[in-house]
């Protein structure tokens, strides 16, 4: 168990020993009771935080500008309620058994998409959306019929503790993990015909939008190569 690592004995990690013992607890309750502590902890969020209000009606003005201030009041609400319950669902799938909870509850949609590429016999980019139920979608894709391809999960590479956690979890619905920035080890997944479950990362400190440029050099495949794998599927 995780939360026997020594490295969670050293003070640095006492916070975050205790969240995840909770966190732990939490998990045990019946599902019921966790929708909704969910839907409450979503409510609170959406009373008590204005920032995450201002942030959810703002995206869904954007997306749905026909809608009335109470319309927007009320699908800002049911969002938060949605993320809530979603945050439980994920500590379910972190510390307990994942199929049982996925197994009668959740239906594919588009499976058939993924088939048609993995009969393209190449290696496969599966995009998550970084939502509340992210881990939930990489628990679904490990049940998916894939034939001999391994799936490969990613994680941010930051602290040492949370890594070897993320490793912990995700390891129970991945053949292997990948730091999201090892880009090298991604393409040699990719090049064994590998499924990478890659969710990006959600920015929540900076204020600018982050960009990257990409240069090739030489000794790099020039785009598109015969011999690098590049479908991408998102999930």
């Amino acid at each position: 168990m995780f939360l026997l690592n020594k490295r969670c004995f050293h003070p640095k990690y006492w916070a975050l020993a205790l969240v995840l013992a909770l966190f732990w607890l939490l998990a045990r309750l019946p599902a019921s009771w966790q929708l909704a502590l969910g839907r409450g902890l979503g409510r609170s969020l959406h009373a008590c935080s204005s920032k995450i209000r201002h942030i959810v009606r703002a995206n869904l003005r954007a997306c749905f500008p026909d809608e009335s201030d109470t319309e927007n009041h009320q699908s800002a609400r049911h969002a938060c309620e949605e993320l809530g319950m979603s945050i439980m669902e994920t500590f379910r799938i972190w510390f307990r058994d994942s199929d049982a909870m996925l197994d009668g509850r959740v239906r594919w949609e588009g499976e058939a998409h993924l088939q048609a590429l993995l009969e393209q016999d190449r290696g496969i980019i599966v995009i998550a959306c970084h939502f509340g139920s992210v881990d939930v979608n990489g628990a679904l894709l490990n049940k998916a019929k894939r034939g001999d391809r391994q799936l490969i999960g990613t994680f941010r590479d930051t602290d040492p503790v949370v890594t070897d956690f993320l490793h912990s979890v995700r390891g129970e619905f991945s053949d292997r993990m990948l730091s999201a920035m090892d880009q090298r080890g991604v393409v040699k997944a990719l090049r064994k015909k590998s499924l990478v479950w890659y969710a990006p990362d959600i920015e929540v400190k900076t204020k600018t939008l982050p960009s990257c440029r990409l240069w090739v050099s030489q000794r790099q495949p020039r785009w598109p190569s015969p011999g690098l794998p590049r479908p991408l599927m998102p999930l």
